[in-house]
């Protein structure tokens, strides 16, 4: 059984896939902070002349298809 000697490994080295794990999530927090930084720059540049009163892109505003 293969999965089974990875479960002995992971009991008897916790330190190690605990390190691994924190590895892939600080990765994955920067990602995040990343994509958000980005979609903020993006929002922010959205000058004023391309919103309508509500404060919605005139891109949305148009006719309602239905």
């Amino acid at each position: 059984m293969p999965g089974h000697r990875i479960l002995q490994y992971a009991e008897s080295h916790p330190e190690e896939v605990l390190e691994a794990l924190e590895d892939r999530t600080d990765a994955l927090v920067r990602e995040l902070e990343a994509r958000e930084r980005d979609a903020s720059r993006a929002f922010h540049a959205t000058s004023a002349t391309e919103l309508s009163a509500e404060g919605v892109p005139n891109s949305y505003t148009g006719d309602v298809p239905f």
